[in-house]
């Protein structure tokens, strides 16, 4: 090991994990002498603590989470104990390559990011999902060698799918949106200014792109696609686990009320989603479109366009007497605190493309009992955005219905100044699971 490069804290999360003793001797076998292994365990049956006691010998710490289920507060607990200027978090589940740590370091030395994502391969399955998947019915043995980690690293089936995205330099900025904890390293010092992980998270996921967005705002993140990791396959409810990670991103994005969060809490992200939806604010921040300014009563809400009075987007509403703006879209309205009467749409929101407008309309349908077009004075489209409008981005619930289609709303003109927007889907419903069409 190189003695120049900087000494890590590994901080593991354990929590009832078949096979930690596979990801603990992972780390074991390429760890220096002044490096640190911390195993924080969440409340783990008998059998998986004495598992890992076997590994004291090997000046592992073992701390005793006495809170149940908070993943950033045991994170912190770990950190709080961590002597090394760099830590590196793994879940408890995941399995290091032979030299992943050397590039965590390497990378820390090298690199002006301060924080890192290493390449994670078969994060999503359960043990029957992987067997029927790939074929491989010997998975844990494949695993446990060298030469096996290597064979599920190059199967293109198990490709990070991150990859692509780390690939866009010019998206750096937004690294932060895949910043996922299951393997991830920061500076102690970033860690500690930024707050660390946000222990208000007492479910399942978010907490770490919450942890990414903040280092992002006095650092860069960065993506090490030669340090290798695979997931040992456990039972997981991925409905369970998708509402739990979208009822947080939600809170983060009432937290931060940026476009970003915004986009997060409507869609996948993509590449492609975050090209598309940055070329499309900075064509339309130069342009001056005209805002919405009557219709500011008490239980109304009015929804303008991104412009260059409004880079981000304009939404007002009033509640209890006073009156709000937030710098959004209008593509989630989950910040509203309750179902309004009216909602009211400049009309220039038909300049965006397809899966922008339609996602307005629908979350309008789904927080007011009539929603309106105002009519603009300033009504343009760019021919340009049609290239969009044959893209179709996921919702963040696999379960939940997301319009890209103009003709699932009705129109009707009243007069003039406005047009009522109807559909004949129920979008107060959340799932596809239920019934949508309105009888």
């Amino acid at each position: 090991m190189d003695k120049n490069l900087p000494n890590v804290s590994v901080i593991v999360l354990s929590s009832n994990n078949a096979g930690i003793s596979i990801v603990i001797n992972s780390i074991i076998s390429q760890i220096d002498v002044d490096d640190e292994i911390i195993i924080v365990d969440d409340h783990s049956k008998k059998s998986i603590i004495d598992e890992l006691h076997l590994f004291r010998h090997n000046n592992l710490i073992i701390i005793n989470s006495s809170v149940k289920g908070n993943r950033s507060l045991n994170r912190n607990l770990g950190a709080s104990e961590a002597n090394n200027d760099i830590l590196i978090f793994i879940d408890g589940d995941m399995v290091l390559d032979s030299f992943a740590i050397n590039e965590f370091k390497i990378a820390h030395k090298n690199r002006i990011e301060c924080a890192f994502v290493g390449q994670t391969h078969a994060t999503r399955y359960s043990e029957d999902a992987l067997y029927f998947y790939s074929g491989l019915d010997n998975y844990l043995d494949i695993i446990s060698s060298d030469k096996g980690k290597k064979s599920i690293f190059n199967n293109k089936m198990f490709t990070d799918k991150r990859v692509t995205f780390f690939a866009k330099k010019e998206l750096i900025e937004y690294y932060w949106l895949l910043y996922f904890s299951g393997v991830c390293s920061v500076e102690k010092n970033i860690f500690i200014e930024v707050g660390g992980f946000d222990e208000s998270f007492t479910h399942w996921g978010a907490e770490d792109v919450d942890l990414g967005y903040r280092i992002s705002k006095i650092g860069k993140i960065g993506f090490i696609e030669n340090a290798h990791s695979l997931h040992i396959p456990h039972k997981r409810d991925i409905f369970e686990i998708e509402k739990s990670n979208k009822l947080n991103i939600e809170k983060l994005y009432n937290k931060y009320q940026t476009w970003e969060w915004e986009l997060l809490n409507s869609f996948r992200i993509t590449p492609d989603l975050l090209n598309s939806v940055i070329t499309i604010k900075r064509q339309l921040e130069l342009i001056d479109f005209d805002n919405i300014t009557d219709f500011n009563d008490n239980d109304s809400v009015v929804i303008n366009v991104i412009s260059k009075s409004n880079p981000n987007g304009l939404i007002k509403y009033s509640f209890e007497n006073t009156m709000y703006c937030k710098n959004c879209i209008g593509i989630s309205l989950a910040f509203l605190p309750k179902k309004y009467k009216n909602i009211y749409i400049s009309e220039n929101i038909f300049v965006y493309p397809n899966f922008l407008f339609c996602r307005i309309l629908q979350q309008s349908l789904k927080y007011a009992n009539n929603v309106y077009i105002v009519n603009s004075n300033t009504s343009i489209r760019i021919t340009d955005f049609s290239k969009f409008n044959s893209l179709y981005f996921q919702p963040q619930l696999k379960t939940e219905y997301v319009s890209n289609d103009i003709m699932e709303f009705n129109f009707e003109k009243l007069n003039d100044m406005l047009t009522k927007v109807t559909s004949k889907i129920d979008f107060t419903q959340s799932f596809r699971l239920k019934t949508f069409w309105k009888p």
